[in-house]
């Protein structure tokens, strides 16, 4: 998705003079069809001076940890934006804006974009020592801050006002940060499991109760699983690139369950208007082996009611 921060340590110099090197190699393979801007801090700061200050100053700030010196000197912050975005250069000003001020803390860095003038895609590369390069150096930190969610927040705002300026001008937006989040849901470890558990649940007509646990995650795939008392599901499971371990509280199990029900449904019932014969719905909650599919908004409805009438949760309510 657009907008994604990352980052990686670098642990030596060796390390950092690597990395800013790619950042300027015009010639790299990776770099093919890229635009690159120079690689420069302010005032005219260069990455080689920037690496050598800072290993005078980890060198300084050994005398005074000693053993108990941080393995990391530099940190690499990437924000990426996927193809198709094209950027223009107001809008990868205001990217830069927000990220550079929170990643330094102010202090010296190196940074430089690189811009896919095939694809549209971009990012931005932003190295900063891990500790201030003054007389007496001491690390960067920030107290009570999570910089690299606190990153995160400031490039999803600013890709906001982006969106916003784009609509205005009919252009086509950028992901917004609720799409990234979706995706970032679908791709935990139990989005598939409770896919899966989904399509149990609608081929053998299963209600989403801890009762039924057994039959739902009766498919292909499951090594082992287990509930423990405080009512968290663990699972192993096999996937063609290996075997996966994953833990996960029971109601939010439940509640994807129910999610992937809903989106499997909706897509039935689409195909069968699509095929000019709708099913028939009842305007129930369907029990037991009822075969009715019902439209995703009358179900939504129907759901909420009857567990408002009855006491229950949604998802302890029969599914079909």
């Amino acid at each position: 998705m657009s907008g994604l921060v990352t980052y990686a340590a670098l642990r030596s110099p060796a390390a950092a003079s690597a990395g800013v090197a790619y950042l300027s190699n015009a010639n790299h393979p990776d770099h093919l069809g890229y635009e690159l801007t120079p690689v420069a801090g302010p005032d005219g700061l260069t990455p080689e001076a920037l690496v050598a200050r800072t290993i005078w100053a980890w060198s300084r700030l050994g005398y005074e940890y000693g053993p108990h010196l941080p393995t990391t000197m530099f940190y690499w912050w990437f924000v990426t934006f996927r193809p198709y975005a094209w950027l223009t250069d107001p809008e990868r000003m205001r990217i830069q804006d927000v990220v550079v001020p929170l990643a330094t803390l102010g202090g010296p860095h190196v940074l430089g974009w690189h811009i896919d003038r095939i694809a549209g895609a971009c990012d931005l590369n932003v190295v900063v020592p891990n500790l201030g390069l003054v007389e007496m150096p001491h690390l960067n930190r920030l107290p009570g801050v999570h910089v690299p969610n606190a990153l995160q927040a400031r490039v999803d705002a600013a890709i906001d006002v982006i969106n916003a300026g784009r609509r205005e001008a009919g252009k086509f937006p950028l992901p917004s940060p609720a799409a990234r989040a979706q995706a970032r849901m679908q791709q935990r470890h139990g989005t598939t499991v409770e896919r899966e558990a989904a399509k149990q649940a609608l081929e053998q007509h299963l209600a989403a109760t801890p009762e039924n646990l057994p039959a739902l995650l009766d498919f292909p795939g499951i090594v082992d699983w287990s509930v423990n008392p405080r009512r968290t599901l663990a699972v192993t499971w096999k996937r063609d690139d290996g075997k996966r371990s994953f833990t996960i509280p029971l109601d939010r199990f439940f509640a994807g369950l129910a999610w992937q029900v809903d989106r499997l449904r909706s897509r039935r019932y689409r195909k069968q208007r699509l095929r000019g014969h709708p099913a028939p719905w009842s305007g129930q909650i369907a029990e037991g082996n009822s075969a009715d599919v019902m439209p995703p908004v009358a179900r939504t409805l129907a759901v909420l009611h009857a567990a408002e009438t009855r006491g229950k949760i949604p998802f302890e309510i029969s599914i079909l």
